[in-house]
């Protein structure tokens, strides 16, 4: 059986890792934990990454949330409440330290799934979506000949490169940029052995065909990736190529294939930005 864990990082105080420098801990703390930034991530969170995870196909999954343990009080509330009705969820503190580290350590605290033979593990960024069929998609790619590939290989990445571009104006609006994005942290899964079920983060996304490899399926729009000026990563220059959606309505796809209502967002983030 294929049991399929996704991580995410929500305001995790770490040592390093970020692209803002930061002198000391003190500065970086108050940079990640200041109010303004937290209710901007709440808005991407709550309106682009949770809609799909509460709603996927296929409800047996594990949706780690890393955190830090200085969140205040205040945010860890909210973020319990806003998990509060999802069942697949489970959020853990970690204290400061490498980021890879911490997110490593806090998947080998998840229990092992019963009679799980494979794991399919995903990083999820706490503004990006994968779609509402994801881990179904995981499963049946998987059980339809890809198990015999990873049999010999003992490593195999799964990538669903075809999703949307969230852009995010100075003004809040929101642009919908479809894009092919080859390993971006979304809609990408590492299949490992049990062994290995807690080594996600041993594997920088960006190289990982160079380390095993790597299937690419593009036959449907699979994440969704917001790009705004509080991005922790370079997402607004990774913009991949762009894909013809002929006649096809992109608002209606975030709303069929991730749940998103993009003016919801716009007026989460316009509140955010009025504090």
């Amino acid at each position: 059986m294929l049991a399929v864990t996704c991580v995410c990082r929500f305001s995790y105080l770490g040592e390093g890792g970020f692209q803002v420098a930061h002198e000391t801990q003190a500065d970086r703390a108050a940079f990640l934990y200041d109010r303004k930034r937290l209710m901007h991530r709440f808005a991407w969170f709550e309106h682009v990454t949770l809609p799909a995870i509460r709603n996927q196909t296929d409800p047996d999954f594990t949706f780690l949330v890393v955190t830090g343990d200085s969140l205040p009080d205040w945010a860890m509330a909210r973020l319990q409440a806003l998990l509060d009705d999802i069942p697949q969820a489970r959020i853990i503190a970690m204290p400061p330290m490498r980021h890879r580290d911490a997110c490593q350590q806090a998947m080998a605290m998840l229990p092992p799934v019963a009679d799980a033979t494979h794991y399919a593990l995903m990083r999820l960024d706490d503004d990006d979506a994968v779609a509402l069929d994801m881990v179904a998609r995981l499963r049946w790619d998987f059980g339809s000949g890809l198990r015999q590939l990873w049999a010999r290989e003992r490593l195999l990445a799964l990538d669903y490169p075809r999703g949307v571009l969230l852009d995010q104006g100075a003004d809040d609006t929101i642009q919908l940029d479809p894009r092919i994005l080859p390993l971006a942290t979304a809609a990408l899964a590492v299949v490992v052995g049990p062994a290995r079920r807690a080594d996600l983060f041993q594997f920088a996304h960006y190289k990982l065909h160079g380390r095993m490899t790597v299937v690419s399926l593009q036959d449907e729009a699979m994440f969704v990736r917001g790009v705004h000026g509080q991005n922790d990563s370079n997402a607004s220059q990774q913009r991949g190529q762009p894909w013809d959606v002929e006649d096809l309505d992109l608002a209606e796809l975030l709303r069929d294939r991730f749940a998103i209502d993009v003016p919801a967002l716009v007026a989460a983030l316009r509140a955010a930005s009025a504090l």
